[in-house]
C-alpha cells in the first residue's frame, strides 16, 4: 500500500482524478483535493453545509470542477484552489427548494453532472432535468484513465461502433 488518508467524519465519498488532484466530494459536505501519489491535502472546502455530496465531480477541460449536493444545488469549483466560483439550486425551479423523495422512502443517488458538447451542464433531480449555462471551454477534461470516453465497447478501436 503506498498510502491511506483517513477524512473526518466521512462514511461516504465520491471521487474522480484529474490531472493535479484526487477529488473527493464527501457525505460531509465537503470536496477534499489530494494528491494521488502521496495522499497528501492540496486544499479543502466546506461546500455543501446545507447537504451532503452522493455523486462524483465532473472536471471540466477550463479547469473548473462541477458537482451537485443532495439538494440538487450546483457547485462551480476552481479545480487547483477549491474556489466556489457559483453556485445555483435547480429544484428552486420546480419545489421551492425541497427536494422530492421518491415513492417509498427510496433515496438512491442521483446521476452525476453531465456537459455537452457546447460546455452546458446537465442536471438530474428525482423529476426532471435541468440544463446550466456552462462554459465554451468548459466540456469534459481528459483523463487519466485510459478508457475515459474512449472504446466503451471493448471493439478495440475508437470511435466505437
Amino acid at each position: 500500500m503506498k498510502w491511506e488518508k483517513t477524512l473526518p467524519e466521512v462514511t461516504e465519498m465520491y471521487m474522480v482524478v484529474g490531472k493535479q488532484y484526487l477529488f473527493a466530494a464527501c457525505d460531509n459536505g465537503y470536496v477534499y483535493a489530494l494528491d494521488p501519489a502521496t495522499g497528501g491535502e492540496g486544499w479543502n472546502r466546506l461546500v455543501s453545509a446545507d447537504g451532503a455530496f452522493d455523486v462524483y465531480p465532473v472536471l471540466a477541460k477550463n479547469g473548473y470542477m462541477y458537482v451537485v449536493n443532495d439538494n440538487t444545488k450546483l457547485f462551480c469549483l476552481v479545480q487547483a484552489t477549491g474556489e466556489q466560483l457559483w453556485d445555483i439550486v435547480c429544484t428552486d425551479y420546480l419545489t421551492g427548494g425541497t427536494r422530492i423523495r421518491r415513492a417509498g422512502g427510496i433515496d438512491d443517488p442521483l446521476p452525476s453532472p453531465a456537459l455537452t458538447s457546447t460546455g452546458n451542464i446537465i442536471i438530474v433531480s428525482d423529476d426532471a432535468l435541468f440544463c446550466v449555462s456552462g462554459y465554451k471551454d468548459g466540456t469534459l477534461d481528459d483523463s487519466p484513465w485510459p478508457k475515459w470516453q474512449h472504446d466503451n465497447y471493448n471493439t478495440g478501436r475508437w470511435p466505437g461502433p
